[in-house]
């Protein structure tokens, strides 16, 4: 007879359906994965610069197709593998061209850029050279674009650090502020 319940307790542990997290009202919450023959729990990455992508978490395999958008991780029962995707923000701005003025422009708000928790933070922009068919990486986020020279795209590495405000025009009239007050 203990042979039995322990030859029953094996078969059951061996095939326990595994935990994996998913998103519940936006809060990533364990579950048992309703597939018993489920292994695997899958869960977004990062799209650097741009954002998370569309895979939700949950119990399963990627499809192998879709490498460059899911990823998995093998399961268990006692904990969910497929934890929050860490992630840094940061803004940075993007630029346009005008065929009117014949020069690239600013937007009026920087935009939220999203990259993986250790990358370091990188804008970029039109450099002076950049032509009208420049294409601005990522809408401003992240370094320019491999193989371009820096003066067809400069890049820096602060918040929101590539906005077209140049520091000469606060300094311009605080001197003269300064010279008046003389």
């Amino acid at each position: 007879m203990k042979l039995v319940l322990v030859f029953i307790a094996v078969f059951s542990s061996a095939y326990a359906a595994i935990k994996c997290n998913s998103m519940v009202e936006d809060v990533l919450t364990a579950a048992d994965c309703s597939d018993d023959a489920a292994t695997k729990c899958t869960y977004p990455v990062v799209i650097e610069y741009t954002g998370l992508s569309s895979q939700a978490y949950g119990c399963g395999e990627c499809d192998a197709a879709a490498s460059e958008t899911c990823a998995d991780c093998v399961g268990t029962a006692d904990t969910a593998c497929n934890t929050k995707v860490e992630v840094i923000t940061f803004k940075c701005f993007n630029y346009t061209y005008s065929e009117a003025d014949s020069k690239w422009t600013v937007g009026e708000s920087a935009g939220e850029c999203t990259a993986a928790a250790g990358t370091d933070i990188k804008c970029n922009k039109p450099g002076e050279s950049a032509t009208k068919d420049y294409l601005v990486p990522n809408l401003g986020c992240g370094p320019c674009a491999d193989g371009a020279d820096n003066t067809t795209c400069t890049d820096c590495g602060t918040d929101s650090c590539n906005s077209a405000v140049p520091l000469s025009l606060f300094i311009a009239p605080l001197i003269a502020l300064l010279i008046s007050l003389i």
